[in-house]
Parts: C-alpha cells; structure tokens; sequence
C-alpha cells in the first residue's frame, strides 16, 4: 500500500534522478536532496506505487515534474504547506486594482517585434521532440489511470477521488499535436477539438473535487487549492476558437467560480502573474456583464489589454487595429523561455506563435455581428489568419463515459454541483442578458 497521497508534500533526502519512470520535458534541472514536492497523482504498476511530484506547485515551466518508485525515495513527509520563498516576476509597475472603463486609453509606443522571437520552424522542433520522446510511455501511463479509476482498481484512492489529471495530461497531447500540424500547414482543427474536449473535461471535474473536498473536509487547515487558472483559461479560449460558444461560457464562469473560492494554485496566482490570461478571463466578464474577479493590482497594469477592454466592441475595426497589433508584438516578447524565477504569458512551445488572446477576442466580435479587422502580423501567419469555421464537438469517449458513471455512483450530487446554474451562483453571478 501507498504511504502518500495526492496532495501531500515532502521533502526529498535522497533521490536517484536517473530512476524516474518520467520526467517531464520542460524540467529545468533534476530532482535533488532538499527539494520540496507535491505528489500530484498516486498509482500502482503491478506490486510497485508510482509517485508524480511536481517541484515547487507552478503552472508552465516547472523546477522539474517527475514520477518514481515509491520505494526508490527517501523523504520527510510535511505536515504544514510548505511557507515556499516569494518570486521575483520578470515585470513591475503598480496598477489599479479596479476596472478603469472611463479613462481615456493611449496606445503606448511598441517596442516591435522581439528579434530572438523563436521561428516557426524552432516552435515545430520542440513540439515534434516532446511528441516523439515522451508520449510513447505519457499516454499508456494517462489510460492506465483512467483504466484503473474507471474499474475501480485504484485501491490507493479510499476517498474516491474523481480522476482528472489524466485527462488533463491526454489534453495536452492533442494540444502540442494540433499546434505543430497548424504551424506544418496541415489540417490540425480536429485535433484541437480533441485537446479542447479532454481539458474542459478535465477541469470540470477538477472544479467538482476541489468543491467536494471542502464539503467534505470543513476543517483541513490548508484546503485543497490545485486548480490551474492557466490551464483552464487556456481551454476556454480553445473552446471559443473552435466556435464553442456554450462550452466557452461554461469554463469561464466555472474559472471565475474557482478564483472567487480560491480554490487556484496560490503560488502560480501570486507569483508568475500570467497577465494575457487575466485579460482573456476580464474580457470574459465584460462580454457576460455579471461576474468578475477581483485582480491583484498587475493584472491591470498593461495598458494594452486595457485598451484593448476598453474598445474591443466598437464597431470601427480600423480604430481597434493599432491595438490588436500592439498585442501581437507584445506577444512575440512573452514567448520567451521561462525560468525557475521568471515567468512568460506564452513561454511553453504551443503557445510561443499561437494568437490564443487575439482570436479569443475576435470571436467574441463575431459573435456581435462586428467588423473584423485585419491584421498584418506574422503572429497571424495562416492558418490564424482566419477565424476557423465552428467545428462539431467529439461525443463522450467510452473512457469519459466510465469516469462520469463512477463519479455519479460515488457522489450522486455530481451532475447537480456540475450544473451551470449552480457554477454561475458559485461564480457570484446572476442573470445573464449579455450572450448574443
């Protein structure tokens, strides 16, 4: 039997890094004696426990993510979170911590196209490298769990937990898979489909357990606080590409629900302040006029995307264009490599030439019947260059169909706390008058 469980923390006193059954291919460096790791996922290969941990709890670029025999480690299980150091972001300045829809909004002078933006081609190597080298032996190990939850054999998991992570894990499969089609100039939509089905999946049971747990532990001192903000907003704006309005809609109040409980990633919220994901969610509220968040002050401290906030429903495309190209050069500087301590809104692979932010928005024009401008950017090289047609969402697979019949089976409350209007109340929304 397992000695840990998912969301424990640990301190590692001796590792053997070269023994990993995984590691993840965004690790800056190896694990090492010292390091403090959540155990994240929890699961049996035959008689052996494999362990995931995940060095210090960030979304993005990760210290290092890997998986070991239990049996392998030797560690210090910790009893209280861990007090981790507070992280220098890569920007500064102090914003406003309210919504500043009647200031008069100037265009800042752009700094232009950052030269060591990374080439298409670069952006295809990686994505090919981590598609060959890794998900020979990610995805058996995704539809193991899945395997085991679904028929019930995760005897680790007395508390039924309703498994997400796996899917979040295939999601990002598809993900990397669809961009380097998109950028090969292939057909890549359906793929995004299947990425954009997995994740949202993924987080609606994430949002459910996070909720459950607090119901059912009203007294853990720490709570449960797992969920990714990053990941989710980025599902949600894959969802509004692929011309899902409702699923759009969904995702982005169950996000604003999960800000609102707190249930986020703390540190990731804190620290790596992800400023083009605050907008997409801030756009998400003005379009639904009746949720918002309460931001820490740098998420409205870019004057782009606040212009951008301010005009994005004027009917006059031309006057809307100097901003949408000042977004895309401010895009090329945030597709940087992240770091340990520095922190980038598109430094992964699949989104260093994606224009996730600016086709969020444009849809949402669409949707309002309003002009679309064009933009004369390499960001929007084809196929982005195009709205893509509303694509047919994929049914429930016979995985997703077995996870959702455990879960209901286990918590018959499932479909009800899942419900729309019980996410919009969590959310701290109301009526809603504003979906064209």
């Amino acid at each position: 039997m397992p000695k840990l469980s998912q969301g424990d923390f640990i301190r590692l006193i001796d590792v053997d890094y070269s023994a990993a059954v995984y590691t993840d291919w965004l690790n800056s460096r190896e694990a090492g004696s010292g390091d403090i790791a959540l155990v994240e996922e929890v699961f049996t290969e035959g008689p052996l426990c494999v362990v995931c941990l995940l060095c210090e709890p960030r979304e993005g670029f990760l210290e290092w993510r890997a998986s070991f025999h239990e049996a392998q480690l030797t560690y210090e299980l910790l009893v209280d979170r861990p007090p981790y150091p507070q992280l220098p972001n890569k920007e500064s300045g102090k914003g406003s911590s309210e919504e500043t829809k009647e200031t008069q909004h100037t265009l800042p002078e752009s700094p232009g196209i950052d030269p060591s933006w990374p080439t298409r081609k670069a952006v295809i190597q990686r994505l090919r490298d981590h598609l060959r080298d890794h998900l020979s032996d990610h995805f058996p190990r995704t539809n193991l769990a899945i395997t085991q939850y679904n028929a019930r054999l995760d005897t680790d998991n007395p508390v039924n937990v309703v498994e997400n992570i796996s899917y979040v894990q295939a999601g990002h499969g598809f993900e990397a898979e669809a961009i380097a089609l998109a950028m090969e100039g292939k057909s890549w939509l359906s793929n995004l489909a299947q990425a954009a089905d997995y994740l949202l999946f993924a987080y609606k049971l994430d949002f459910f357990w996070h909720e459950n747990f607090r119901k059912l532990y009203p007294d853990h001192p720490h709570g449960l606080h797992l969920f990714s903000v990053k990941g989710a907003t980025e599902a949600m704006a894959y969802a509004m590409m692929l011309g899902w309005k409702h699923e759009a809609v969904y995702c982005g109040y169950l996000i604003h629900a999960a800000l609102n409980r707190q249930h986020y990633l703390i540190l990731s919220y804190e620290n790596e302040h992800r400023r083009a994901h605050a907008f997409m969610l801030r756009l998400f509220a003005d379009w639904m006029g009746d949720v918002s968040h309460h931001w820490p002050p740098y998420a409205y401290d870019d004057p782009i995307y606040n212009g951008l906030i301010a005009h994005w429903r004027k009917a006059d495309a031309a006057a809307l264009l100097p901003w949408l190209i000042a977004a895309c050069d401010r895009h090329t500087h945030q597709a940087r490599r992240e770091k340990t301590r520095t922190f980038y809104d598109f430094g992964t692979p699949v989104l260093a030439r994606l224009p996730i932010e600016i086709v969020f928005l444009l849809r949402l024009r669409k949707l309002f019947g309003l002009d679309m401008p064009v933009i004369d950017h390499p960001l929007m090289a084809a196929p982005f260059d195009q709205l893509p047609e509303p694509q047919p969402q994929p049914e429930p697979n016979e995985q997703m169909q077995g996870t959702l019949a455990r879960a209901r089976e286990d918590w018959p409350m499932f479909d009800r706390m899942n419900s729309l209007e019980t996410i919009k109340a969590l959310a701290g929304s109301g009526r809603n008058d504003k979906v064209p």
